[in-house]
């Protein structure tokens, strides 16, 4: 949605996003001594051009299958949506996918539709519940006090994260 958007997208290659995810975490592994126990599918699946909820899943579970061959075994943080009213209707198709219901670690969702994000909140927290897993909002550079307690209070938000550890915003 910028004109710094690029062209490359696996969204319609699962087994290509899935060679890609490996390739990463045998670097994280190998040069690092790290073994991740997350993925999270993609970032903001709904500014992107192909990447939907089916798509999701079906990038995961290739992903997972992968891992798994390689002894990696990472819980799926999805679907991180930009807009937090898109969240459960990703999620709901990524699940439909066989295989993706069994790897769950949360259901993650940003803010970035402002205020009508908090219309989602209670439909974030009932789908999260329904699963056995946390739903935690994990990006929002504008996000106060208020979000984060609301995030708290109405989707029974695990994880908050306002953006980066460090760095410079627009004011």
């Amino acid at each position: 949605w910028t004109e710094l958007k690029g062209t490359l997208s696996h969204a319609q290659e699962p087994e290509e996003y899935a060679e890609l995810i490996l390739q990463g975490f045998r670097r994280l592994k190998d040069r690092w001594g790290i073994t991740p126990d997350t993925l999270e599918v993609i970032l903001e699946p709904d500014n992107t051009d192909h990447w939907r909820g089916r798509q999701i899943g079906e990038g995961a579970v290739a992903a997972l299958r992968r891992l798994a061959d390689e002894g990696f075994a990472p819980r799926l943080v999805l679907p991180s949506t930009a807009n937090a009213r898109r969240a459960v209707p990703y999620f709901d198709e990524a699940v439909q996918v066989p295989g993706v219901a069994d790897h769950l670690f949360s259901l993650s969702y940003h803010r970035y539709d402002g205020p009508k994000a908090s219309r989602a909140l209670a439909q974030i927290k009932a789908r999260a519940a329904a699963f056995g897993i946390p739903a935690e909002m994990l990006e929002y550079t504008k996000g106060g006090d208020a979000d984060l307690a609301e995030d708290l209070i109405r989707a029974d938000a695990a994880g908050w994260q306002l953006y980066s550890m460090a760095g410079l915003l627009d004011a």
